[in-house]
């Protein structure tokens, strides 16, 4: 029985690409949306890259949902980006390579100033910095006690 629920896990935790023409050995990257308020962070979750038939799986590492407990992102090949939007488990996805596009709104603008707040993950948090300059000046300040200690026997 655990056997059987590592597997069902594992496999339902795959998104299935295929690129439309099939390319050989292209990139495909995951990135997920991590969304707090105003403001989200995309997060690197998965890359993979082609076989032949121009297929490949990205395994999930971690999933990373929102409020209404969906996975928000996009998958990029060969320059390419597609939304995917979906409430976990298993994901086929199929990325069409040639983008019709529609001339007819090019007059539109976009936007100067964007509607949320955009940021990167980075690897080393504020708190993880405030926590090790507390820890510095607290074993600062037991070296000066000690050295006070020492100077008055």
């Amino acid at each position: 029985m655990p056997i059987t629920l590592l597997l069902y896990l594992y496999i339902n935790s795959l998104v299935n690409v295929r690129l439309e023409p099939p390319i050989q050995n292209a990139r495909v990257e995951l990135v997920l949306y991590r969304i707090e308020g105003e403001t989200f962070w995309e997060i690197p979750a998965g890359a993979c890259r082609t076989d032949e038939n121009g297929e490949c799986q990205i395994r999930l590492p971690r999933e990373i949902r929102d409020r209404a407990g969906f996975l928000r992102g996009y998958l990029q090949a060969n320059g390419v980006q597609r939304a995917v939007i979906w409430p976990g488990g298993a994901l086929n996805v199929e990325i069409p390579l040639i983008i019709a596009r529609d001339e007819a709104y090019d007059y539109l603008e976009t936007p100067q100033t964007p509607a949320i707040t955009y940021r990167r993950e980075k690897r080393i948090t504020w708190i993880g910095l405030l926590l090790s300059g507390l820890a510095a000046y607290g074993v600062y300040r037991i070296h000066r006690a000690a050295k006070r200690q020492e100077g008055a026997e």
